[in-house]
């Protein structure tokens, strides 16, 4: 669960190389916190990128009319129908509340990850199966940004020697849409000031922009609900605060990660990212590392560990077999190690306490910080 790794989680391409289904932190917040679901095996971060039943948030996800966890299943908008005008965005977000929630999600994708920082709300749904040598690849990435947040030009991500002219799309709610056939993306603005996306590849049962078109006009973007994770951990230090909540779910397991910084957004696109410090934890009761990780290299409180902090760079401690789940506290550069030195690393992995039942998502909890 490396923070220069939790990547490229939420734009994931259909000709990339198969990753390896870890959710990196260092990657994603390296590259300007935008998520780019690489289906790394998650299977250490257990229902990591696999969003356990899309992070036991209150609002519930429906693929084609089935509810991805039990519980109420919630009506779906129809495709056709505007829904009513959407309440004013928000400047920031609160990262531990889930305002928006895709109500409807095409069948089939297994690997769920979920992303709520102060400036978006981003969710991504793959499905990625080996079949000979080829590993076929459906994504859905949606990402809705608060108010004055301004995401990459989608005419930038497409492909060089392509020239396909952006399109213009049909209304969504009362807002137009522009499609970008060049990166199969629909955006449009959700609120005023604030811009909404979605992105469709690989091949489904209808036409990409099709599929777009039907999950934006099915998400919902005033809800109130609680995103919860499957542990808790003491406070870090002042001034550092909640930016970024992250669940992520496969076949294989889940992964969890809170989030902290000084400052208020983890990376505008274009900006530098921000002092970061990462804490998470995935299912996973190996106690040995990998090639990825690294392999322990000492004990804390009978657990295989690593520890690594280096100034200049910034550092980490990785437990291995606590309570059969991986812990990573994470300081992501050399300025955040003048909150969080060594000792206080420890303490904080340490610290770490899985909820009781945590293959249960509904066991998790909504107040994460003790």
């Amino acid at each position: 669960m490396n923070e220069r790794d939790l990547g490229e989680l939420l734009s994931v391409a259909v000709a990339d190389p198969p990753p390896s289904r870890v959710i990196d932190l260092e990657r994603v917040h390296r590259d300007g916190s935008r998520t780019l679901m690489r289906r790394r095996t998650l299977t250490s971060i257990a229902a990591a990128l696999a969003v356990a039943a899309v992070v036991a948030v209150a609002a519930t996800v429906v693929r084609d009319g089935a509810p991805i966890r039990p519980g109420p299943t919630p009506a779906e908008v129809s495709p056709t129908a505007a829904p009513p005008a959407p309440p004013a965005a928000p400047v920031v977000f609160d990262p531990s509340r889930l305002r928006v929630v895709p109500q409807w999600i095409p069948a089939g994708l297994d690997d769920t990850l979920q992303r709520v920082s102060t400036e978006s709300h981003e969710f991504s749904y793959v499905h990625w199966r080996r079949v000979g040598d080829e590993f076929p690849l459906r994504t859905v990435s949606i990402a809705v940004y608060a108010s004055g947040v301004e995401p990459p030009d989608p005419e930038l991500r497409a492909v060089r020697e392509s020239t396909a002219p952006p399109e213009r799309g049909p209304g969504i709610g009362t807002a137009p849409s522009t499609w970008y056939p060049d990166v199969m993306m629909l955006k449009w603005r959700w609120a005023t000031g604030a811009w909404a996306e979605v992105r469709v590849r690989g091949a489904f049962d209808r036409p990409n922009r099709e599929v777009a078109v039907r999950i934006a006009r099915n998400l919902r973007t005033d809800a109130d609900g609680s995103v919860t994770v499957p542990f808790t951990v003491p406070a870090p230090p002042v001034p550092l605060r909640l930016v970024e909540t992250l669940v992520g779910r496969h076949d294989n397991g889940y992964e969890a990660q809170l989030v902290f910084s000084d400052r208020d957004h983890t990376a505008r696109p274009g900006r530098p990212v921000p002092h970061l410090l990462v804490i998470g934890v995935q299912a996973d009761a190996s106690r040995k590392g990998d090639g990825k990780v690294g392999e322990p290299h000492t004990t804390i409180g009978g657990h295989p560990a690593i520890v690594t902090f280096a100034q200049g760079w910034g550092g980490r401690v990785m437990l291995f077999d606590v309570d059969d789940h991986r812990v990573d506290v994470y300081a992501g550069d050399e300025a955040t190690l003048r909150y969080i030195q060594q000792p206080a690393a420890i303490a904080l992995a340490r610290g770490v306490r899985i909820v009781p039942n945590p293959r249960d998502p509904s066991s998790w909890t909504s107040t994460p910080i003790r």
